[in-house]
């Protein structure tokens, strides 16, 4: 998000030297394997049509999601975390007895500009005080985010008098949602967390990324198996989403937990997934069932 998109707000201590990533994550898998949506696949072995589609809508993907203002480095750099509202039309804080605040987390070498797709389904749903973190991914690990994090929600909470946010990560956003939901205490403040297109198992594409999150990312790396399964924290409630033609992180790891609804997006790669209107349907009935008091996550079906 570009500074004039959107006036920032105070991040509850973010200090240039302290890069974020955004996310949130609660609740356990399930046992059952992903809902696919979208119905049953269609087309020949090899080359066919959905898989030219699906190149097509990464490609698109790819030009949405690259950062429109340049990155800036040494002193030319103001901040290298910043808190902001979301886009116009999402910068009102809710009415009394309306939905709770959303906050969304971007992932590894995207912007908060990736959100854009979503928001207009968030609004629709009722969701107006919608939050976002922007951080620079290449000079952020997980547990620098997750702490931004965790102290932006604690102060969001205490603005807007809600007694909890939902939480949003993509990619290795969804990371720092887990790691400050799981270590840092979030869980107290979380209705419910969804992670998309998130290596909750790693992946081992993260060895040819840099920067000190991309470790972290690796398929067996210290900080993943350091942390607990998905949905062992205390009533917090968990969707877990899928991209199923995603070579980056596998279906297998970013369904990964225990008790938590899990979905399968189809005809998606690793940077269209978070514009599919298949993406936004499953938030959305996941925000909805969490307002609705539901957070116990296995088993809810998020898609008809």
């Amino acid at each position: 998000m570009s500074p004039q998109q959107a006036p920032s707000v105070p991040s509850a201590g973010v200090t240039p030297s302290a890069p974020v990533v955004t996310g949130t994550g609660r609740g356990p898998l399930d046992a059952d394997p992903p809902r696919v949506l979208g119905g049953p696949r269609t087309g020949l072995p090899g080359w066919c049509p959905s898989r030219v589609r699906t190149a097509v809508g990464e490609l698109g993907a790819l030009v949405r999601l690259v950062p429109r203002t340049p990155v800036l480095t040494g002193a030319a750099r103001a901040e290298a975390v910043a808190v902001t509202a979301a886009p116009t039309g999402l910068q009102r804080a809710p009415a009394a007895g309306t939905a709770r605040p959303v906050v969304l987390v971007h992932g590894y070498l995207t912007s908060d500009q990736c959100w854009d797709p979503l928001l207009p389904h968030l609004r629709r749903a009722g969701f107006h005080d919608v939050t976002t973190l922007r951080y620079d991914t290449l000079r952020t690990d997980i547990t620098q985010a997750a702490a931004v994090l965790a102290r932006a929600v604690r102060t969001l909470v205490r603005r807007s008098g809600a007694d909890g946010v939902h939480l949003i990560g993509y990619s290795l956003g969804g990371l720092a949602v887990r790691y400050a939901v799981q270590r840092l205490g979030t869980d107290a403040e979380a209705l419910g967390a969804i992670t998309v297109a998130t290596p909750h198992q790693g992946t081992v594409l993260a060895r040819a990324a840099v920067g000190p999150a991309a470790g972290q990312m690796r398929t067996g790396s210290a900080l993943l198996a350091g942390l607990p399964a998905i949905g062992t924290e205390r009533d917090v409630r968990w969707s877990l989403i899928a991209a199923k033609s995603d070579p980056v992180v596998s279906v297998s790891s970013a369904t990964a937990g225990h008790h938590a609804a899990s979905v399968c997006v189809p005809g998606c790669g690793h940077l269209s997934v978070i514009a599919s209107p298949h993406t936004a349907d499953a938030v959305i009935r996941h925000l909805l069932h969490v307002e609705a008091g539901d957070r116990t996550g296995g088993g809810l079906p998020l898609a008809g």
